[in-house]
């Protein structure tokens, strides 16, 4: 339908400034009567999720240059103001219930605070789609100071590109038919690895299904019993004797009586990775071995006197589970 085609609409929006408290009251107010009509319980998710600019000097905003030019503030107290009082009332309505902030790549913690889950990522779309992947637009080091869910509060739930970029990038609209193929798999494991081997969270989109993830976690029981021991600690759980590259990261999760390893590859070679496991910090057997299990992938190999052998291929990961 050529009337749906992205680059053929006309797309626009009206930023409205959040600090004026009389618009505050009058979208809370319609939004309460819309929570309470509909009986929404599940939450509430918000696109473009920040502060925006606004140079309006009637709402306080703005300031002037010494050329006597206005320019545009990000009224944050506002939209911090806003975002509470939505959280307050969607809790007091349903308690359970999960709102979510479309963030991409502007981390407002005054704002963010009052969420439960952050979707970050679609800031990448112009870097992966010209790439066709996150090989270079994400580094390791970038996704540690802002997609991992342990320094924010809210959870960062990162937002695949990969399809959508090829669909909004003129020139790329053929592009579209490889994220249907089997070729895809790569650069979409690739962030499935990246994103595992961090302890984040994928929002499920586009091209990107991650029920391969998610049942692995599930086999694995994934609960708060879940300890995560990433691949930058020195505690020494898991250490990469070959070969020795800053490519290979390797980290792992432990629970009562199991443990998962996940090492991911990110060079473009393939690489036979052999890691030293501490099979008594991890509670496992240390006398005869063990076999441990791709519960991602598939396939099977011999943990022997702490040391396992495992095929990674160019930007590939495992999830290497223990028995029960």
């Amino acid at each position: 339908n050529t009337a749906l085609d992205p680059q053929t609409l006309i797309w626009a929006n009206y930023t409205i400034c959040a600090r004026d408290r009389s618009y505050r009251d009058f979208y809370l107010s319609m939004l309460n009567e819309a929570i309470e009509k509909l009986d929404i319980t599940g939450g509430l998710y918000f696109d473009q999720a920040r502060p925006e600019m606004c140079r309006n000097e009637a709402h306080g905003c703005g300031w002037v240059d010494p050329q006597g030019e206005r320019h545009g503030t990000f009224n944050i107290l506002g939209t911090r103001e806003l975002a509470k009082r939505i959280y307050v009332m969607m809790k007091r309505h349903s308690p359970d219930a999960l709102i979510a902030h479309h963030m991409s790549g502007e981390v407002t913690m005054p704002v963010n605070a009052f969420s439960d889950i952050m979707i970050d990522g679609e800031n990448l779309t112009g870097a992966v789609g010209l790439a066709g992947n996150y090989y270079e637009a994400l580094p390791p080091d970038t996704f540690r100071a802002e997609y991992m869910p342990r320094q924010w509060g809210p959870i960062p739930a990162l937002l695949p590109q990969h399809a959508r970029s090829a669909s909004i990038l003129k020139g790329r609209e053929d592009e579209l038919h490889f994220y249907e193929s089997s070729e895809a798999q790569k650069p979409i494991n690739y962030l499935v690895g990246l994103v595992t081997v961090h302890d984040g969270l994928i929002w499920p989109a586009w091209e990107v299904r991650p029920n391969a993830l998610w049942a692995a976690q599930d086999e694995f029981g994934w609960n708060d019993q879940v300890e995560f021991m990433p691949y930058w600690s020195d505690d020494g759980v898991v250490q990469v004797l070959e070969p020795k590259s800053d490519g290979v990261l390797v980290s792992a999760y432990r629970r009562p009586g199991r443990v998962m390893l996940v090492p991911l590859n990110t060079t473009d070679e393939d690489l036979t990775v052999r890691l030293e496991v501490s099979a008594d910090r991890l509670g496992l057997p240390d006398d005869e071995g063990i076999t441990l299990t791709d519960a991602y992938a598939g396939g099977e190999f011999p943990l022997r006197g702490g040391v396992v052998e495992v095929p990674l291929p160019e930007r590939g990961f495992r999830m290497l589970v223990s028995p029960r």
